[in-house]
């Protein structure tokens, strides 16, 4: 016959797997949501970054296909030197100053008047900012790919895009998805309405960190 004494050590460890279990529900109950955190931290990683490149597509749908309507290539260097790139026209700042190219780079020339490179980052930064106030992050493929949703107004206002007008009335709320690639993002995407046009908004970051230096180009040419 079992004496008493032999039931103490099973109770006392089945005490101890309830408390266990409790304590891994409470702390998941409690705890912020992984995939919001996530995706805040993949966008800080990305906005610490010393250089990146940006290519931003923004196309609208007429008659069910997708029309582009502007394609650039973005490129940054901290603090503050940036190019614009898009088809052969390209711009360059550097030290406050601005640089022209109409010809891919042939020749250049440099244009006399200020230059708000802080406007310039803030831009190529927005999509960024953008999702870390998103709301409603869910995450997919393996915490890869995330989608949150965020104010049509505010999507278009902060990023720039010159596609609203007085009178609008957009849906409430876009939803955006966000690839990520390791600890940085790699793509934002969101598709929206303004006064009845259907757009697509891509941005894709790149070479993080390991841009070429931008460097001042020669003044006239040929």
């Amino acid at each position: 016959m079992r004496t008493p004494g032999r039931l103490i050590p099973h109770l006392a460890l089945g005490t101890l797997t309830v408390l266990a279990v409790g304590a891994i529900v409470l702390s998941l109950v409690q705890s912020t949501p992984i995939a919001p955190r996530q995706l805040k931290l993949a966008a800080a990683n990305t906005l610490a970054v010393k250089s990146v490149s940006l290519d931003e597509t923004i196309g609208q749908v007429v008659n069910g296909r997708l029309a582009n309507l502007r394609t650039e290539v973005e490129r940054y260097e901290a603090p503050g030197r940036l190019e614009a790139i898009s088809g052969s026209e390209a711009e360059l700042v550097i030290g406050g100053r601005l640089y022209v190219t109409t010809d891919g780079g042939r020749t250049w020339r440099l244009v006399n008047r200020a230059v708000d490179s802080a406007r310039g980052v803030s831009l190529l930064m927005a999509p960024l900012r953008l999702l870390e106030r998103g709301t409603h992050v869910v995450a997919s493929r393996g915490q890869q790919q995330f989608s949150f949703s965020v104010p049509v107004g505010e999507l278009v206002h902060t990023l720039g895009l010159g596609v609203s007008s007085p009178g609008t009335s957009p849906p409430a709320r876009v939803t955006a998805v966000v690839t990520t690639s390791g600890e940085f993002v790699s793509t934002v995407t969101s598709n929206f309405d303004v006064n009845g046009a259907h757009y697509q908004l891509t941005d894709h970051y790149s070479d993080f960190d390991r841009l070429p230096a931008l460097v001042a180009p020669a003044v006239g040419g040929p």
